[in-house]
């Protein structure tokens, strides 16, 4: 399973990154899982993708923003893609790259 999709790179050692959720971590909160108490690391938002027809019937697939700003009872789930931000080492840390 890749679980990095995509990133912004703020400068060499911080950068925004849009990931799946590793496995190990499904089903659990982002306060458990300890996202700045373990890696130093911070969940900006959550998103979805997901297929839809367009008018024309035509399948697109379309992001969703889930949650705004996660609060840290958020619990991930299977499917969905963590906007991360902190320092690369960090990143590559929490997914295991």
């Amino acid at each position: 399973m890749q679980l990095f999709l995509d990133s912004f790179e703020l400068n060499s050692n911080y950068s925004i990154v849009e990931a799946d959720v590793p496995e190990r971590y499904v089903g659990r909160s982002i306060q458990e899982i300890g996202f700045r108490e373990h890696y130093d690391i911070l969940v900006l938002t959550i998103l979805k993708k997901t297929e839809r027809d367009s008018l024309i019937g035509k399948s697109k697939i379309v992001t969703t923003v889930l949650r705004g700003i996660p609060k840290p009872d958020t619990v991930l789930q299977q499917g969905v893609i963590i906007v991360i931000y902190g320092d690369n080492r960090n990143i590559k840390e929490f997914l295991k790259l």
